[in-house]
């Protein structure tokens, strides 16, 4: 069985991506939001985290497609809590206008 090998580098991104979908209490079109986020940061950060840690690229894939959906999931949920009006007044308030 021959599985191209750019597939199997991203494979471990995509499963720790898809642990998190499970993990996190959200809508699922906002969870198929997170997948793809979590595996495109899984995809393009897993090489850098693995260069600065010295871990193995499977590994350094898992976790940064696991942890950056949670941080992802994290983001969406503070986004969602503060409403507009109430930062541009509190902006506006702190440089005194």
């Amino acid at each position: 069985m021959n599985i191209d090998p750019e597939i199997t580098k991203h494979a471990p991104g995509l499963l720790g991506s898809l642990v998190a979908v499970f993990l996190i209490k959200d809508t699922w079109p906002r969870r198929l939001v997170l997948l793809i986020a979590g595996v495109a940061a899984a995809a393009y950060g897993a090489p850098h985290v693995s260069l600065r840690s010295g871990a193995d690229a499977e590994l350094a894939g898992f976790l940064t497609g696991l942890f950056s959906m949670a941080v992802a999931a994290k983001l969406i949920e503070v986004i969602d809590a503060v409403k507009p009006s109430d930062l541009i007044d509190r902006i506006l308030k702190r440089i005194g206008l």
